[in-house]
């Protein structure tokens, strides 16, 4: 049985709310994290054969993009130094690749909570 340490949900339909947030710890490596994807309130099912990807912001201005495991309605975030390494907040989104089509979901947040041991 596979641990997550956080299950969230994310609108493959931008909205005026406020985004979902996720919390991890700084230099965080190797936890899953269970993304839902929704249409409004209903399940959003990502087509046979699709890839996702994550693609963000780190807080320290960096690009990331990493590629998902998915099933179903469900895609897995496994945490990495790319995305923990640096305290604050990452600003991401989720892209769902279909052949020629392309599908954005609304941005959400990952917030990284400093390593007391690291100094600046």
């Amino acid at each position: 049985m596979t641990m997550y340490i956080t299950r969230v949900k994310v609108d493959v339909t931008p909205t005026d709310g406020q985004p979902p947030v996720i919390r991890i710890s700084q230099h965080d490596s190797g936890s899953r994290i269970l993304i839902t994807l929704t249409d409004g309130a209903d399940l959003y099912a990502i087509p046979d054969g699709a890839s996702v990807t994550m693609r963000g912001k780190t807080p320290d201005g960096e690009g990331i993009s990493e590629d998902l495991e998915h099933s179903g309605s469900d895609v897995a975030l496994v945490t990495n130094e790319n995305v923990s390494g640096e305290s604050g907040q990452c600003i991401c989104k989720l892209m769902v690749h279909a052949g020629e089509a392309r599908l954005s979901t609304q941005m959400f947040l990952i917030e990284v909570e400093p390593d007391p041991a690291v100094t600046r």
